[in-house]
């Protein structure tokens, strides 16, 4: 086993710049491309490091063989292909035959207790597998509303489903490859995102660092808040105590004041790495207010976060009500299908042309009251304008603003577009107001951040029984804001207290 060094980057210091700086002194040294690793719990940082290797070394991307996830590395060095992988359509087939609905959905993507009951036992399987550890175990761990039994039962059927049909997920990948997978041998191995890591991830990092010269593992487990799918904070912990340990010590988003309270919250910790960084130069603020609409959405850029998603649609009911554009995993304005069409009508009226499907789709929200005749079948590429369209069109009135002609547009589209234009905001630019769970946001930054404190009742429980996991993600939470963070006070009973 070679050498082991631990780095510790706190909120904006720059984590996996420190660790691509490494990756390019390597290569610089002529240590061979294919003899070094990178592998993190993100495609994200992968993906940055694999492009700016290739870029600067002028090679193709694929030409850094073991710059991947580490479910991407398994799928690579098992020669695995996609049609030995489990799909949706398997997991509808396994539901079938339980009387189950299972969809196939990740818990990454919803909080446990919005998935439904087959897809929490899929998880709740493969979390077990993920922590190397009995089922029976898994489930004494949890908040959970079916029996051991029925988990049990599940478990048997999903087994034997994927040994007749030859198959695997992606747990099992990284079982084989800890049993079975070729072990490349590296000169260097780059572990980002480390505090993420699961224990049965953490058995193939190890034995990966038996096969490696030298080995650098990043992480920060201030920010490790993934524990509810599977992450071994501890293990990462213990490695700073017992290996060369380097803290960064200067962020270069989080402001003076942000700092400082985040700072104040995170002490709340016991068990964590000690560590102390500088905040930039500027002031910033941090603001208590009650509610959304407390704060001016008009300028700038915005992160709006929220603990779980049960708080995404309220949020998004009052950004449509006041005419603010936005994004969100779940739904985002700009992509409503209705109000592009009405700017595509508008389009149409100005004399832009259009294609051939963008037109349809846009006759699609008009109903036959307002014109007559029929489109005959063209070419999806095929560009109409206005006065094309009239060839095989004839409106029963002039053609006049979309909020008119399109009559099959809800009232409340309807409303909210005019809302936007009211205020001056388009549909064709990015839109400013982010909105996104912790989790989903872990990575991420923002001028402007308002953090709302509610929990959902099944995480104000976990929150009773390990305080300390919860403190880690509002820490992540504070610490996406570069200049103002505003804290909505709590709406319901349940509530995080910063």
């Amino acid at each position: 086993m070679g050498d082991i060094n631990i780095i510790i980057g706190p909120p904006g210091t720059g984590k996996t710049t420190e660790l691509l700086n490494l990756v390019n002194s390597a290569l610089f040294k002529g240590i061979d491309p294919q003899k070094i690793g990178f592998v993190s719990f993100t495609k994200k940082s992968v993906d940055e490091a694999k492009a700016r290797a290739a870029l600067k070394f002028s090679k193709a991307q694929n030409y850094f063989n073991f710059f991947r996830t580490i479910h991407s590395l398994a799928f690579y060095q098992l020669s695995m292909n996609k049609a030995s992988v489990i799909e949706k359509k398997h997991y509808k087939e396994i539901g079938d035959l339980l009387g189950l609905t299972i969809k196939g959905r990740n818990a990454a993507d919803y909080s446990i207790e919005e998935l439904d009951k087959g897809d929490q036992l899929v998880f709740i399987e493969s979390l077990a597998r993920m922590r190397c550890e009995d089922v029976e175990v898994t489930y004494n761990r949890e908040l959970l509303d079916f029996s051991l039994f029925e988990l049990q039962v599940f478990k048997e059927t999903y087994d034997k489903f994927k040994r007749v049909n030859r198959l695997y997920d992606f747990t099992d990948m990284l079982t084989r490859f800890y049993d079975i997978g070729h072990i490349p041998d590296l000169d260097v191995l780059f572990v980002d995102e480390a505090q993420d890591l699961c224990a049965l991830q953490w058995r193939i990092i190890e034995r990966m660092i038996g096969n490696t010269k030298t080995t650098y593992i990043a992480g920060d487990d201030d920010q490790a808040i993934f524990r509810w799918s599977g992450a071994d904070i501890e293990y990462f912990i213990e490695l700073s105590k017992t290996h060369p340990t380097k803290i960064l010590s200067q962020s270069y988003r989080v402001p003076k004041a942000v700092h400082s309270s985040a700072s104040a919250l995170i002490k709340d910790v016991k068990y964590r790495v000690p560590k102390a960084y500088e905040p930039t130069v500027f002031p910033g603020s941090v603001n208590y207010i009650s509610d959304i609409d407390d704060v001016n959405l008009d300028q700038g850029e915005w992160l709006v976060l929220v603990r779980n998603t049960f708080m995404i649609n309220p949020i998004i009911s009052y950004l449509r009500l006041v005419g603010y554009t936005y994004t969100s995993k779940y739904k985002s304005s700009n992509k409503d299908d209705s109000l592009l069409a009405a700017i595509n009508w508008e389009r149409l009226r100005k004399g832009e042309g259009l294609t051939y499907d963008l037109v349809c789709e846009v006759f699609s929200y008009m109903s036959p009251r307002m014109f007559k005749g029929t489109l005959p079948l063209m070419k999806s590429t095929v560009i109409l304008t206005m006065n094309e369209i009239k060839n095989y069109i004839t409106f029963r009135i002039e053609p006049v603003i979309w909020h008119i002609m399109l009559d099959r547009i809800s009232v409340e589209d309807r409303e909210y577009l005019i809302a936007v234009r009211r205020r001056g905001g388009s549909f064709l630019t990015k839109p400013r107001i982010t909105i996104s769970t912790i989790h989903g946001a872990k990575g991420g930054e923002s001028e402007n951040v308002v953090l709302f404190t509610d929990l959902s009742l099944r995480t104000y429980k976990k929150m009773m029984e390990n305080y300390e996991d919860e403190v880690r993600v509002f820490y992540v939470g504070m610490t996406r804001a570069k200049k103002n963070l505003y804290i909505v006070h709590q709406h319901t009973n349940c509530a995080f207290q910063i």
